[in-house]
């Protein structure tokens, strides 16, 4: 009895040491680090998959909208396979998961067949419009981590302020701050030209 209940909490340890290893407490500032032997392990992801990302705003879209335009992100400009979000999404719930934290790198990687997931949280999502023009300030944090080791590789907290001078144009505002915060949040990310014969995996 001792044995199965100090397994069991060693599991739940486990288990929580992914959830708060993924995200731990920063800074608000700009940041963003890479393990050392980052192109190494980099060269070994093949396959990559973006989850869902976690929304800490009232803008419900904005994690849906980010998640999307990190897929576009990987998938023009890596030599990544990517997989699409409705094939991500469907994996998931064919192996009855709610909660991408409830299950390890390893095993999220043997259910999707990837080498590298991306984990996302979106922190802030600001909208203000007047008569002449639109901002949106916002800020997330992104990591790649190395699915069969379970190893953050790559670690970007980012903020951006987008203006559009459109009177009323808030939803361009809203799409284009998303881009930006994209582009910010892969600056340093060592992507690769866009590859003429890429194919989407399906």
């Amino acid at each position: 009895m001792k044995k199965i209940c100090f397994a069991s909490m060693v599991m739940l340890a486990v288990l929580s040491t992914y959830s708060h290893a993924l995200f731990a407490p920063s800074s608000g500032k700009n940041i963003t680090t890479t393990v050392g032997n980052f192109a190494e392990i980099n060269s070994s992801i093949k396959v990559l998959a973006v989850l869902p990302m976690d929304n800490e705003t009232a803008k419900e879209e904005a994690g849906e909208w980010l998640r999307n335009a990190l897929i576009e992100g990987f998938e023009s400009y890596s030599f990544y396979l990517v997989l699409n979000h409705e094939t991500v999404d469907a994996k998931l719930r064919e192996a009855n998961i709610t909660d991408i934290y409830s299950c390890s790198p390893q095993k999220l990687g043997e259910i999707l067949g990837v080498e590298g997931l991306v984990y996302g949280r979106i922190t802030l999502f600001k909208e203000s419009v007047n008569i002449v023009s639109a901002s949106v300030r916002t800020g997330a944090r992104i990591q790649v981590v190395h699915a069969p080791t379970g190893r953050v590789i790559y670690d970007s907290q980012q903020f951006d302020n987008t203006k559009s001078l459109t009177p009323g144009g808030i939803i361009f505002a809203s799409l284009a701050a998303t881009g930006n915060l994209r582009n910010n949040l892969l600056k340093k990310y060592p992507l690769k030209k866009k590859v003429e014969t890429y194919k989407r995996v399906r």
